[in-house]
């Protein structure tokens, strides 16, 4: 059997569009002309771009990129996982589907009624599940347009947050709910592992005198009304330092 090499690209989107595409028109062609050469198979999972409509609209995105790093670690021993971090935290979605026991903790600790029926307007109780848990629904009819759908997330993530820091859970358990894709993969594929230094490499990129104000920033950092968005840095610095 040939020997394969399989890579998980991990990075926010906006930011690297150019690095990812120079790796894909240069860098990996290269490598798998090379590996080819020597008897082996190389393989890059980049899910920026290949993650469909239907699994973003039934918020499935996340489980997906998980899913493929753990392929990646049990396919390919050294290297299997490569981040590129820069400026940009990005986004923060809302957990796919949370524990029953968890869900009812933040129901009890949301203290404006009107979020509580926002919760129970998106997610669902899933019994069938092992163990059971509360999905969140699928985007479906005007909620497909992301204009609209922000509002409702913006509410419902502001809302689990304030639940979640109220309840007093586990810094454990709280991940999913503040955290980036970008970091949980992180998390994943290097944090969690303990030979990381065998199969991981990182690259950091910091763009001097980024100028919030500047037409572009939005795509290179993170901003909330035109301004740094200060919990987002603050999470982008410890996942830096860490």
């Amino acid at each position: 059997m040939d020997r394969i090499f399989r890579i998980f690209l991990s990075s926010t989107f906006s930011d690297f569009q150019a690095e990812r595409k120079a790796l894909m028109e240069r860098v990996w062609p290269a490598l798998e002309r090379h590996c080819r050469s020597q008897g082996a198979v190389f393989e890059v999972v980049d899910l920026r771009w290949g993650v469909s409509e239907v699994d973003s609209l039934s918020h499935d995105t996340l489980r997906i990129c998980l899913d493929e790093l753990a392929a990646c670690q049990q396919l390919s021993p050294r290297p299997n996982f490569v981040m590129l971090i820069g400026d940009r935290y990005g986004w923060r979605p809302l957990p796919p589907e949370i524990p029953v026991d968890e869900f009812e903790v933040l129901q009890e600790a949301l203290a404006d009624p009107a979020d509580r029926e926002l919760l129970l307007t998106w997610y669902r109780r899933d019994d069938n599940a092992v163990p059971p848990h509360y999905r969140l629904l699928p985007r479906e009819g005007a909620y497909r347009d992301q204009s609209v759908w922000g509002e409702v997330e913006d509410r419902l993530i502001a809302a689990l947050r304030d639940a979640v820091t109220r309840s007093g859970m586990t810094t454990e358990r709280r991940g999913r709910f503040f955290l980036s894709p970008p970091h949980m993969e992180i998390v994943n594929g290097m944090l969690a592992v303990a030979d990381a230094p065998e199969h991981v490499f990182a690259v950091f990129r910091s763009i001097e005198g980024l100028d919030p104000g500047h037409r572009l920033a939005g795509q290179f950092t993170d901003l909330r009304d035109g301004q740094p968005d200060p919990e987002a840095s603050a999470l982008r610095r410890e996942l830096r330092q860490e």
